[in-house]
């Protein structure tokens, strides 16, 4: 699953306050918990991590605030083959998000940007222009929007493809749509957004345990779930889009990386942990081939 392009994923780097749950507390509700972790993640880093893991040469472009939840971010990047060159240093406190998981591996999700507010178009621009040829620009929105505008307006420059989670949605997210190649969301996403494929471009709805649908040139294609036993689904849409992003850098159809992906997300939600649970290419491959 080796690729040619490479995969430049612009976005958030986040430390994640991992905390575990017999249930999600309702509003006003207190819960006890069973165990807290302080866990790398953030939809940048996770997509990166992932599209690393499926065989791409993954560049991550973002910002990393300073304190020891910096530094065990940074740490763990040095354990993969994530490309951090363009991974910024700036004043100020690393993004931070704040995870509730129960037994049934659902969560809840409140994320602090920090550092991922102070990424500028100008250092987007700069990194896709020096690597981004030929290969995926992805980008989520937990970073400036203006920051994922050039990125994606110097991805058509120099001729990489673009693909957005708009995630989370908010104002501005349908022009960003509409900017990019590909759109990769999840029911809720495409109903907020009220998703239209305009021409020449993709949308990938994730279903979750039911797949995916990739709708492109008129044309609904479905994607079938792999049967999986959730332990924890943070990170799994991130790592749709990395194992995605991948497949596509590396000159497979939309179709089939849409489907390594989909395996890819089965085989992550049961680990616990967002981008240290990102599978390998070997074992994205065999699960494939065993038709699981």
């Amino acid at each position: 699953m080796g690729t040619s392009g490479r995969v430049v994923v612009v976005g958030s780097v986040n430390v994640d306050v991992v905390v575990s749950a017999s249930t999600l507390p309702e509003p006003g509700e207190t819960v006890p918990g069973s165990s807290i972790e302080i866990l790398p993640g953030g939809k940048g880093l996770n997509q990166a991590v992932a599209a690393s893991r499926a065989g791409a040469s993954a560049v991550l472009v973002g910002c990393v605030g300073s304190g020891d939840w910096a530094e065990e971010v940074v740490s763990f990047l040095q354990g993969t083959s994530v490309d951090r060159s363009w991974l910024k240093d700036v004043d100020g406190p690393t993004g931070t998000a704040v995870v509730t998981v129960d037994t049934e591996g659902a969560n809840t999700i409140v994320v602090v940007p920090g550092a991922n507010a102070m990424l500028t178009g100008e250092h987007t621009v700069a990194a896709v222009e020096d690597v981004g040829a030929g290969g995926v620009v992805v980008a989520q929105l937990e970073v400036p929007h203006d920051a994922v505008a050039a990125a994606f307006a110097a991805a058509r420059r120099v001729g990489a493809r673009s693909v957005l989670n708009p995630s989370p949605v908010g104002e501005g997210a349908a022009a960003l749509v509409e900017a990019a190649d590909v759109v990769v969301v999840n029911e809720a996403e495409a109903r907020a957004l009220d998703i239209r494929p305009r021409p020449g471009q993709a949308v990938v709805i994730t279903l979750g345990e039911r797949g995916a649908e990739l709708h492109s040139g008129g044309e609904v294609h479905a994607v079938d779930a792999r049967r999986a036993r959730p332990v924890d689904t943070t990170g799994a849409g991130d790592c749709f889009l990395g194992v995605m992003a991948a497949g596509v850098a590396a000159g497979r159809s939309l179709a089939d990386s849409t489907r390594a992906a989909s395996v890819a997300a089965s085989l992550q939600v049961e680990r616990p942990g967002a981008a240290s649970a990102m599978p390998f290419e070997d074992e994205i491959a065999a699960a494939l081939g065993a038709g699981e």
